[in-house]
């Protein structure tokens, strides 16, 4: 559809940021649990979005689905670190550097197998929420990485006993160090 837009329009949609100011991007608000979102979810059972939240022209990517376990089981599961290098092979190694439960950091060590093997260690910062309902993560400013940045979310909908989930996401994959 992005395409077909900027075709049919004549103006550019996708559009990446050539370059935009750290300070000022934030992790866009959640997205409002409509009764058009649960039935788009509902019926394909996983939706995935592209969106542009704000003004500084950088897109994000929200993957929702309706899981059958209650929001406490959910967040529960994305937050037991310990257990992630058991579900994400590339992951070799997660340790809390810092925090309490509302607000913490994790360093993720990760290695990549392309044509030889490729190591590196994001840190990120995580914060839950009032209420519990969004814990979002950006990565630490205050360590190097081999990314710019990487700013996101996870929130948790409950829905007739279930969970509607969204994990919406940024990544600046442009830095070169990233495939390097």
């Amino acid at each position: 559809p992005e395409s077909v837009k900027e075709r049919t329009e004549g103006i550019k949609v996708i559009a990446e940021a050539k370059s935009f100011d750290w300070q000022k991007v934030t992790v866009p608000p959640p997205i409002e649990n409509s009764a058009a979102l649960e039935g788009l979810v509902r019926q394909f059972k996983k939706v995935v979005l592209s969106w542009y939240p704000d003004s500084n022209g950088i897109r994000f990517f929200s993957s929702l689905a309706l899981v059958d376990s209650p929001p406490e089981r959910c967040k529960a599961v994305v937050t037991d670190f310990a257990r992630y290098p058991k579900f994400f092979k590339v992951m070799e190694d997660v340790r809390r550097i810092k925090g309490d439960r509302n607000a913490f950091t994790m360093e993720f060590k990760m290695k990549y197998k392309i044509i030889f093997p490729l190591t590196f260690e994001q840190s990120y910062d995580y914060v839950w929420q009032p209420g519990g309902a969004r814990l979002s993560f950006t990565l630490n400013r205050l360590r190097d990485h081999t990314i710019d940045g990487e700013w996101g979310a996870w929130d948790f909908y409950p829905m007739d006993g279930k969970t509607l989930m969204s994990h919406t996401v940024f990544n600046d994959l442009r830095s070169g160090g990233f495939f390097l």
